[in-house]
């Protein structure tokens, strides 16, 4: 019995070659919506490196009530930030930073100004989500009982400190009677 040649080897073989050249195609890019070194560390609270104004515009004051910027005041996006957030609603607060000299005054400020929008979500970021991270890390730890180790491993997800803010974490830690050992 001779077999008729098959009118559907066309579309079939077709088909076969989008499915391969889609597998073959480069995977795609990143969420380009979200800053550099982007992480969200609780319910309510998330820090990154510096957002874009594009990612600033795109917030909404259902995602946050609070933006605070660790980032130096030579940041030229600052200005242009606070107008934006405040253009939603959203409130905006910033705490330059030195990243060769941190301060407990710093810390404290920042601690205060968590403390007051109680649970509502709050960003906090800086150039490249170093001294958001370790800002982040010290409150959870002394304000919220968070375990240090936990809450360190959000900091080592971003960078590796250097001694001066081991130093310094260290140093506040020590100041509410905390010892960890880093």
């Amino acid at each position: 019995m001779r077999h008729k040649k098959s009118t559907t080897t066309f579309p079939l073989t077709s088909l076969l070659m989008l499915t391969l050249q889609a597998c073959t195609t480069t995977p795609p890019l990143p969420d380009e919506t979200l800053p550099l070194n982007y992480l969200q560390v609780s319910e309510g609270l998330v820090t990154s490196g510096q957002p874009s104004a594009q990612q600033i515009a795109a917030l909404s004051v259902r995602q946050y009530r609070l933006v605070i910027d660790l980032a130096p005041s030579d940041n030229p996006l600052t200005s242009h930030e606070a107008y934006l957030l405040g253009q939603k609603g959203i409130a905006y607060a910033a705490i330059p930073v030195s990243s060769d000299q941190p301060s407990y005054r710093d810390f404290r400020l920042f601690s205060k100004l968590l403390e007051a929008v109680g649970k509502a979500p709050v960003w906090v970021h800086c150039r490249a989500n170093n001294r958001a991270s370790m800002f982040t890390f010290l409150y959870r730890v002394i304000h919220e009982g968070a375990d240090p180790d936990s809450a360190y491993e959000s900091v080592t997800l971003l960078w590796v400190p250097t001694p001066h803010w081991v130093s310094f974490a260290r140093e506040t830690l020590a100041q509410h009677h905390i010892s960890y050992a880093f």
